[in-house]
């Protein structure tokens, strides 16, 4: 999200873009609640494959409307995006056992540490 806002539409003000990162992070922090309990009903699978989709078709279609910033449906892609946060450690915990289980979230914690620690390069 931070990416696009680098070069916001013409006329979008700083506090306009504060909001979009501000609605984000609250759809963020409240929607993997719900879809990790969807994950646990429907399957996890299905729920990511969901979330994955849901995420790339919302977040490209802001960027194919004019002026950029002033899409209608900014919140979609948010909440796309919380869809797929709780299903990454519902699979590991489905697929993994014992030491491997060990390793997996290894290996995502140093993938989600790498990916912040470089940041936007």
């Amino acid at each position: 999200m931070c990416v696009a806002l680098d070069r916001p539409g013409p006329g979008a003000e700083p506090s306009q873009l504060q909001w979009v990162v501000s609605g984000y992070t609250l759809a963020f922090g409240l929607v993997p609640v719900l879809s990790g309990r969807l994950g646990d009903d429907h399957g996890r699978r299905l729920m990511f494959q969901v979330g994955i989709a849901s995420f790339a078709a919302t977040s490209m279609l802001p960027g194919l409307r004019r002026p950029p910033v002033s899409s209608s449906r900014p919140g979609a892609a948010r909440l796309a995006g919380g869809l797929i946060n709780p299903q990454v450690s519902g699979l590991v915990q489905q697929m993994f056992r014992g030491q491997e289980r060990g390793r997996a979230f290894g290996v995502l914690g140093t993938t989600v540490g790498v990916g912040t620690a470089m940041g936007r390069s």
